[in-house]
């Protein structure tokens, strides 16, 4: 029987392309063949990366080098764009395969490319969804579009009301995904979110990889009877993860919480924080940046993973996208959770109220986070006590959960392997 040979396709984003590309490593240890497909300018950002006999990448154009876009053209139009230019592609490289006498086992896609689906139901090809973000985000958008959606909204409202969904923790407005708050400009992103749920659950060939692992997330992972989702993390290698805090307030960092290694943006540390790239900075953002420097570093990009793997870190002040979440529960890091939007919220939820593995930032009256409010969280995680150490101990708990779940015969390679079986006897 020849190997297994399958077609991953990441939508161009870094949080998408990291754990797609770490999957497609996993398969390649198998055996198996691998097609990887992204746009050509997210292709551009992996150099480091080698093709090899069972590793190809192919990718198509995003439209890059048509020139730019005219100012009108809105995110919703980009994706409608990238949806037509992708399902071209993949049609492309599964008849190419076909001329040459190879059909693909199954095609993985990340979440809200829900026209890859589309296409390997036309060609008869079983898929597989690779959903980047913890299994608890997918519940809530479940039961949104499944009965709960009013109750959801209502807690989106109102802060001080939790709702209980089947299988969750409470939650309360803070905690609930933007996408679904009333007058969110990104709304149209859940309703790709919606159609990928809806097809999932019409097609029963279909499966839902989650990148967590069973005792992060054991309840949330069995909450849904009708779909099946195989926790298939963690995927933390330490390719090209940015960012350990990408924020513009750089007086927040002017407190006694020890040395810091603060990686954000290269122009934002040449703008002094306006983002536009100009060196144009006030004597106050000049003076802010060298108090700074004398306190800690300050770099466009880090291996994320060797620094949280390096035992002098002792915190990490993250933003709380999935990928920075779980490589810092990997790697046993306490956290202060400093969310902005999408599934930050709910991951900054996790972390504080569920694994207790941190603390979460909150907000003057109106809205805005203090440079007290960090440093009261900072030494939260990091002044010792109990609350400080229980902290620890949790993310100790995890760390070794974790790589238990990742090792040789642990349940995520288990899991993964299972799959594969599946697939390839039919």
């Amino acid at each position: 029987m020849a190997n297994p040979n399958f077609l991953i396709v990441a939508f161009a984003g870094q949080s998408h392309i990291n754990p797609a590309f770490q999957l497609a490593g996993r398969l390649l240890r198998t055996g198996a063949s691998v097609t990887f497909t992204t746009t050509t300018t997210a292709h551009r950002s992996m150099s480091r990366i080698q093709a090899s006999d069972r590793l190809t990448f192919a990718t198509y154009s995003d439209g890059a080098e048509e020139g730019p876009k005219p100012s009108n053209f809105s995110l919703e139009q980009h994706m409608e764009d990238s949806a037509r230019r992708c399902s071209e592609a993949v049609r492309q490289i599964i008849e190419a395969s076909r001329d040459k006498g190879e059909n693909f086992t199954c095609i993985f896609y990340t979440a809200v490319a829900s026209w890859v689906g589309e296409v390997a139901r036309c060609y008869d090809i079983p898929s597989g969804v690779l959903w980047i973000q913890p299994a608890t985000l997918f519940e809530i958008y479940y039961y949104y579009i499944n009965g709960y959606g009013d109750s959801i909204t209502n807690e989106s409202n109102d802060p001080s009301s939790p709702t209980q969904l089947p299988g969750l923790p409470p939650l309360t407005g803070r905690d609930v995904p933007t996408f679904l708050t009333p007058g969110s400009p990104f709304r149209f992103l859940f309703t790709l979110i919606e159609k990928e749920i809806q097809s999932l659950k019409g097609d029963r060939k279909a499966r839902l990889l989650v990148n967590t692992f069973d005792a992060l997330e054991s309840e949330q992972l069995n909450a849904i009877d009708e779909l099946k989702m195989v926790a298939v993390g963690r995927y933390c290698l330490p390719w090209r993860d940015e960012a350990l805090l990408a924020h513009r307030r750089s007086d927040l960092f002017l407190a006694p919480a020890g040395p810091f290694l603060w990686v954000i943006k290269k122009a934002l540390i040449m703008d002094g924080g306006d983002g536009d790239g100009k060196q144009e900075e006030s004597e106050d953002q000049l003076s802010c940046m060298e108090e700074l420097q004398k306190q800690g570093m300050i770099v466009p990009w880090c291996s994320q993973v060797e620094v949280l793997s390096h035992p002098s870190v002792g915190c990490f002040v993250t933003h709380c996208g999935w990928n920075s979440t779980l490589e810092s529960v990997v790697c046993g890091v306490p956290m202060v959770a400093f969310p902005l939007w999408a599934d930050q919220l709910t991951n900054a939820m996790l972390i504080q109220d569920v694994w207790k593995v941190g603390v979460r930032v909150s907000g003057n009256e109106r809205g805005v986070v203090e440079g007290e409010e960090l440093t009261r969280c900072l030494e939260m995680v990091l002044g010792g006590g109990e609350r400080s150490e229980g902290m620890r101990g949790n993310a100790k708990r995890l760390k070794d959960a974790a790589r238990e779940a990742s090792k040789e015969g642990g349940c995520a390679d288990k899991n993964l392997k299972a799959l594969l079986e599946e697939l390839v006897s039919g």
